[in-house]
């Protein structure tokens, strides 16, 4: 799991939505963002026990995200297939 990872939730309120991982905290979590319940101006942390990696890395989100060019709306967009 890196940023830019899609991974699923698998404890909590939230079990079963799919995230896209936006980085690391100091004291490990991961901290992700789904770009509708949860937009980038308030990710949520999240233990790395409680999530799936799913397999797949996304490049040009990723790249967007480091020059500060992601929008909620990209999130949104890429992760509907993985919505249940």
């Amino acid at each position: 799991m890196k940023r830019g990872s899609v991974v699923y939730s698998i404890a909590g309120h939230d079990a079963g939505e799919a995230y896209l991982v936006l980085g690391f905290d100091e004291k490990g979590s991961v901290i992700v963002s789904d770009g509708k319940r949860r937009p980038l101006d308030y990710p949520k942390k999240k233990n790395p026990k409680h999530l799936k990696y799913v397999g797949q890395d996304v490049p040009k989100l990723t790249e967007k995200l480091e020059q500060g060019k992601l929008a909620d709306s990209d999130m949104v967009w890429f992760l509907k297939p993985y919505r249940k």
